[in-house]
């Protein structure tokens, strides 16, 4: 604060670091993954790029997040479920649990390339991680895109149908 100018806002010794900003933890990320696919982890991952100053990486990554690993994961998906179809409840059952099991070990193996130790160090360091509830907004916000994406084409083919 300036001695002369009471009224004067104080000024900033030293300027925020963008790379000092919180990042989202292993378990966040693992916990995504679980509830909402890889396509929350690989978001998540997006967030940790971003809050690393690396903007041009983290754009690529929830891009292709986005527009690539969702779709693809939606096609295997309805693949995996009509292959099974006609098996016993058993068979479904655990095709499925492998389903759910399989998200999260691909976002591991997707954090053990890129992320893990940087991660650790932070740890380490006893720098700030995002908490759990910005995992699960994250969570809301990748079941929300579609359910909204279904609510508007079931809206369409109702004025379709109706006018």
């Amino acid at each position: 604060m300036d001695q002369d100018d009471v009224w004067a806002a104080p000024k900033a010794a030293v300027a925020v670091d963008p790379r000092d900003a919180p990042w989202f933890g292993l378990r966040a990320m693992l916990w995504g993954s679980v509830f909402a696919s890889a396509v929350a982890g690989l978001l998540m991952m997006a967030m940790n790029y971003r809050a690393q100053g690396r903007r041009r990486l983290g754009w690529a990554a929830a891009l292709s997040a986005v527009l690539v690993l969702a779709p693809v994961l939606c096609w295997a998906f309805i693949y995996l479920a009509m292959a099974v179809w006609a098996s016993s409840y058993l068979i479904q059952a655990l095709t499925m649990i492998g389903w759910l099991a399989a998200q999260p070990l691909a976002t591991l193996t997707m954090l053990g390339t890129s992320h893990r130790h940087a991660i650790g160090e932070r740890l380490r360091n006893g720098l700030l991680m995002r908490p759990a509830a910005h995992a699960v907004l994250v969570v809301v916000a990748v079941w929300a895109a579609p359910l909204l994406l279904f609510a508007l084409l079931s809206a369409l083919a109702g004025l379709a149908v109706v006018g």
